[in-house]
């Protein structure tokens, strides 16, 4: 009886976790990656975020000039501080934000423009 109850309270462990793996994997949503070009007058990609989620945004930048990132809401119009990541690759986070869809934004802090991919991952 005892090596009964304890196979099943094993197997319960070992699917919860496996479960949790999943679980975590699964809440992670990318946007992209997408091409952008600064100074060109479009925006640098989009993505949806939920109340209270962070979202990653992963610089992939081919011009190897500083670059800063910002998102911008559609429906408001406001946009974050511009944030700007390890160079030339690299990554900056946005926290804690407001649910909507947002635009990215991407310029150049050395040249008159960058080129590369930006990629956004919205973790919930």
């Amino acid at each position: 009886m005892f090596r009964k109850f304890m196979s099943i309270l094993i197997l319960s462990v070992v699917f919860f976790v496996v479960s949790l793996s999943f679980a975590s994997a699964a809440e992670a949503k990318t946007f992209g990656p997408y091409r952008f070009t600064t100074d060109d007058g479009r925006w640098d990609g989009k993505l949806e975020a939920h109340s209270g989620q962070t979202v990653y945004v992963n610089i992939d930048n081919w011009s190897y000039s500083r670059v800063s990132a910002r998102l911008c809401s559609s429906q408001s119009g406001n946009c974050t501080s511009f944030k700007t990541p390890t160079w030339p690759y690299g990554s900056v986070t946005f926290t804690n934000m407001t649910s909507g869809t947002y635009y990215g934004d991407v310029i150049s802090l050395d040249e008159p423009y960058a080129t590369g991919e930006i990629t956004f991952r919205v973790l919930h």
